[in-house]
């Protein structure tokens, strides 16, 4: 799914959330093209903040 969205549209940032994973799973999404990658359940909500945070900072000094 990643890589279709980036093809349609490269310029968008996302962020990846998912309640499973793997650490091989974690770093092909991040070549993939993902800013953050981020599992579920979140133990805290700053973590969601600070990964949108972080998207909007790219966005903006693009």
């Amino acid at each position: 799914l990643l890589r279709r969205i980036k093809d349609v549209n490269p310029g968008i940032q996302v962020i990846m959330m998912t309640g499973q994973t793997t650490l091989m799973r974690a770093s092909e999404s991040m070549q993939d093209g993902a800013l953050g990658y981020l599992l579920k359940p979140f133990d805290d909500i700053s973590e969601v903040d600070k990964a949108i945070d972080d998207a909007i900072k790219v966005v903006e000094n693009k």
